[in-house]
């Protein structure tokens, strides 16, 4: 049934769980996973956040939503995280300059893979 719920969704949805696995241990490394990722696979509670930041933590549950459809996306996470005015990356210099970094490395890749006829024209 996974597999299936998988083929028809975005295949970034797996990435997004990822992330939001990646960001529970982080925060919380001694507890356990959350209850996502195990069946039935309830919603987070509230009371499960943890040491998560409050300012990350409904985008957290979004990233961990059981419905692979209705999941945020890491690209929407950290657009959300970088919005100017309510982001909860917007007052950190360190994020604000490896998302450029990285935004710029994956262009000059996408070029230079372009260049070298890796990637075929739209």
């Amino acid at each position: 049934m996974t597999n299936y719920l998988m083929r028809r969704s975005d295949p970034s949805a797996a990435d997004a769980y990822a992330l939001g696995i990646l960001i529970h241990s982080v925060f919380n490394p001694s507890l356990p996973l959350p209850p996502t990722t195990q069946p039935p696979h309830p919603p987070i509670a509230g009371s499960s956040r943890g040491q998560i930041p409050a300012g990350i933590f409904a985008h957290y549950k979004r990233l961990l939503n059981p419905n692979p459809k209705a999941r945020l996306g890491a690209k929407g996470f950290l657009e959300l995280g970088m919005d100017e005015s309510t982001g909860f990356f917007a007052g950190n210099p360190l994020v604000k300059v490896r998302a450029s970094y990285f935004i710029a490395a994956y262009e000059l890749n996408v070029t230079t893979r372009f260049a070298q006829g890796l990637i075929p024209l739209p």
